[in-house]
């Protein structure tokens, strides 16, 4: 296994880091991975000072491990989303999480945080993150007395997981693939769009109580997520979702708040929702079609749910 150490800072000089220690090529901000090695592109694009876009485009010939060492401060912090079926092992001080669309896709970490981060061979590997500065989030982004506030500003190692909703996986599916065609204010406002999106979802976590979870009961979960999704036209009880799962009721509701931040209900209606949004834009049914194949049979009902989800309504997404 070729082993890769970094901290997280800019992500103009961790790309650098990696040139040399990995057999690449490096020319504006774009590493290339020789054949010894694998092939693909990994790209950084500063936005702003201290505010950077990264693309990871690559599949490996040989087991590469990212091991990243504490910084002395949380000077740094990085939002990775997980866009590919491949599964990556990481490991923090305490906990070994499987990173992809499968399991959890989303994971703000900062710089004091450890970890060993495991890429696999012959297998597509698809991360785009986003790196910022705690100078830029506070010039920026900080409102005094919210809760990610407050999570940033501490000096110990932090970690948060988001499940990649449809928000965010359309948002950067729109403009992931050739990122150089936009103009530099247009990839500003999108990034900010995603972050906006995802520092939404860490607020509603707000009253969250959060401790550990087991691995088995994380494996079930993600399991009873999938199921939701693949089976989101048919409507299942929390007892049905719990025995699923393995647990009681009362454990399998908690931790499921827990780890996506909705109840299971509010996850299998936005889901649909999510749906509705997609089968609009395809414009393959009407408004009142989308609403039943989702399950209103009252047009005025769909239309309100989607409304208070998407803040528009059916006909305002078509543009009518």
């Amino acid at each position: 296994m070729l082993p890769i150490t970094y901290t997280l800072t800019q992500s103009t000089q961790w790309i650098e880091t990696l040139h040399r220690q990995l057999p690449s090529t490096l020319a504006d901000n774009t590493l290339t991975l020789l054949p010894e090695v694998g092939s693909g592109t990994i790209r950084v694009f500063e936005i702003q000072p201290g505010l950077y876009v990264t693309y990871i485009d690559v599949q490996l010939n040989q087991p590469v491990q990212l091991h990243r060492i504490p910084a002395s401060s949380n000077d740094h912090f990085i939002v990775n989303f997980h866009i590919s079926q491949t599964t990556i092992l990481k490991e923090t001080e305490h906990n070994s999480y499987q990173l992809g669309l499968s399991n959890q896709s989303v994971l703000l970490s900062s710089a004091m945080t450890q970890a060993k981060l495991s890429l696999p061979t012959h297998q597509p590997i698809h991360v785009f993150n986003i790196t910022f500065s705690k100078a830029w989030f506070e010039t920026n982004l900080q409102e005094n007395n919210s809760t990610l506030s407050h999570l940033l500003s501490q000096e110990v190692g932090i970690y948060l997981f988001e499940n990649l909703d449809y928000t965010l996986s359309q948002t950067i599916a729109g403009f992931r693939a050739q990122p150089e065609q936009f103009s530099k204010i247009n990839l500003f406002a999108r990034v900010l769009q995603i972050l906006s999106h995802f520092f939404d979802k860490v607020e509603n976590r707000a009253h969250t109580q959060s401790k550990s979870i087991a691995p088995t009961d994380l494996k079930a979960l993600m399991a009873v997520r999938h199921a939701l999704e693949q089976n989101w036209d048919t409507p299942q009880s929390n007892e049905t979702l719990a025995s699923s799962a393995g647990m009681s009721l009362s454990k399998f509701k908690g931790l499921f708040k827990q780890v996506f931040g909705i109840t299971p209900y509010q996850y299998h209606l936005q889901y649909k929702l999510d749906k509705a949004k997609e089968m609009l834009l395809q414009q393959q049914h009407s408004i009142s079609e989308v609403g039943y194949l989702i399950g209103y049979s009252n047009l005025s009902q769909f239309s309100k749910a989607f409304k208070k989800y998407h803040g528009q309504l059916p006909r305002e997404i078509l543009g009518a």
